[in-house]
């Protein structure tokens, strides 16, 4: 499967110097990305694009091939696969719609398809689908121009039955900071599968948590056994799940649906952490980039007795207790008070003290006690460090203190920032750890990280 992600020599079949023409996108992605190795142009007119001659059969290229990625029109790729398997393509993209998803007719046309490429050996992705972006080496595949700026390189891998998934999981990673290693639309599964994927990102070095977005599911028993062998976080939404989008689903991957209760069920014997929209996914991807929350016990510091109030709520909501504060710990605080009216309890109201040293001694001292589990903080930003919170400065240094508190000591600081929107892009950027919108999302994803970890030692017994 690794030939998948990284093969040598890629040719793009369907490009032509038509304004209009989809495959030339592909192309210009690769060499955008700066992908490393060689690339082909086929078409169906001869000439030239980005200084590429534009070859009219596959036979007529100067050399073999290791990968295809394939834009034409349906009826035309199964003699296509065959002339690329003769010059030695063992995988391949097929991002043409108009198979079974599309009409009877089309069924038969992916019979053929399957055939050929058994003939020849070819694995491949689609058809029906928006193929690969892989940051890794740049070979990104999509027949939409993508922008290198405009994505971020990290640790995530993601699994999409739907190309329009695909594009927004990359954008939703890369604007919230968390990044993404590989994203792979997967559309009518003919050959590679989730499944198939699944066991390659499970050993991919680059990869340290999983994301899948499916709307039916083949081989549902390999599945879950690929699932509770795979050593990382595995998070799955898992959609098409009534009557009311069975046909949806049908003419948009040839999709049939699961009964849900039966893949709930599964998935937690598994331990695969199930979530119910996309959103979820960026909460989870910034909980699973913290170390492991491996008890109930958590702390919340908080900038006000209002917030304190909401935020005790959740905790509860979510299973968690709140311990109390060492004296010597409440001592310190009563000391940096300003006006002296408030009790240090836990959640930690803050609201009479906007100082980092104050804020970082709390967060370190509580979160040496070893019956202390993980904390949840809230970062207010303002105008000045007044009431209005902390400065763009003061904030952002107090988030990198955070990040170094967190991993020295190993458990997880879920830290939400609100306030100046103006500066939360850039903190986003520039923290290089985990950012939360809200206390709610930043205990959530306390609560996710304790379940998980819980079920896996479980497994692994």
């Amino acid at each position: 499967m690794r030939d998948l992600f990284y093969p040598k020599k890629v040719v793009v079949v369907g490009v032509s110097n038509s304004g209009d023409n989809l495959g030339r996108h592909i192309l210009r992605n690769l060499l955008k990305f700066k992908f490393p190795g060689e690339t082909f142009a086929v078409g169906h007119e001869p000439g030239e694009i980005y200084s590429k001659p534009i070859y009219t059969s596959a036979l007529d290229l100067p050399t073999e091939v290791d990968f295809a990625a394939i834009l034409i029109p349906a009826r035309f790729i199964p003699k296509t696969l065959d002339e690329l398997g003769q010059k030695g393509v063992r995988r391949a993209l097929i991002s043409s719609g108009g198979f079974s998803e599309y009409s009877e007719g089309g069924e038969e046309l992916s019979r053929e398809v399957v055939e050929v490429a058994a003939r020849h050996g070819i694995r491949f992705l689609g058809p029906n689908c928006l193929g690969i972006t892989n940051l890794d080496n740049g070979l990104v595949l999509p027949f939409t121009p993508m922008d290198p700026p405009s994505l971020l390189k990290g640790p995530n891998s993601i699994i999409a039955q739907s190309g329009g998934v695909k594009m927004r999981c990359a954008t939703m990673f890369s604007q919230e900071g968390l990044g993404f290693n590989k994203v792979i639309s997967i559309g009518n599964k003919l050959n590679i599968d989730e499944t198939d994927l699944l066991e390659y990102l499970a050993t991919d070095p680059a990869t340290d948590t999983i994301f899948m977005y499916l709307e039916d599911i083949r081989r549902g028993r390999d599945l879950i056994d690929a699932a509770r062998r795979c050593p990382k976080p595995i998070v799955v939404m898992k959609a098409n799940t009534s009557p009311a989008t069975a046909e949806v689903a049908r003419s948009h991957t040839a999709a049939l649906a699961s009964d849900d209760r039966v893949v709930d069920g599964a998935f937690r014997q598994a331990g695969i952490v199930r979530v119910r929209n996309l959103e979820s996914f960026t909460t989870c991807a910034k909980a699973f980039a913290l170390p492991p929350c491996r008890g109930d016990n958590i702390v919340v510091v908080s900038p006000s007795g209002g917030f304190a109030v909401i935020s005790a709520d959740v905790a509860s909501d979510h299973g968690f207790r709140l311990p109390q504060l060492l004296p010597e710990v409440v001592h310190e605080l009563e000391e940096r008070s300003r006006a002296n009216v408030i009790r240090f309890t836990n959640p930690v109201d803050f609201g009479d003290i906007y100082d980092r040293s104050a804020t970082i001694y709390a967060v370190q001292t509580i979160l040496k006690q070893p019956e202390v589990d993980g904390m949840a903080v809230t970062i207010p930003t303002g105008g000045g460090g007044s009431a209005m919170g902390f400065s763009g400065p003061d904030a952002e240094q107090l988030l990198q203190d955070i990040k170094e508190t967190c991993f020295k000591l190993n458990k997880p600081i879920a830290a939400a920032v609100f306030g100046d929107q103006d500066r939360l892009g850039s903190m986003i950027k520039n923290a290089g750890f985990p950012i939360f919108t809200t206390i709610q999302e930043a205990i959530e994803a306390l609560a996710i990280q304790r379940d998980y970890w819980r079920r896996r030692q479980a497994l692994d017994l």
